[in-house]
């Protein structure tokens, strides 16, 4: 899955728009890479864990 079919499938689950849902996952990644590379994980219990 792709991030345009990831965004898909979220304004779809979230009754959104994909744009919308493009911006939210624009902006976790930002979020995830800005808080990584300032020295500190980011964990997703169940998911993911970014160090």
């Amino acid at each position: 899955m792709n991030k345009r079919e990831l965004a898909a499938e979220l304004a779809e689950r979230l009754e959104i728009d994909k744009k919308q849902a493009l911006a939210f996952i624009d902006e976790l990644q930002t979020t995830i890479t800005d808080t990584v590379a300032g020295g500190e994980p980011v964990i997703l219990s169940g998911f993911a864990k970014f160090v």
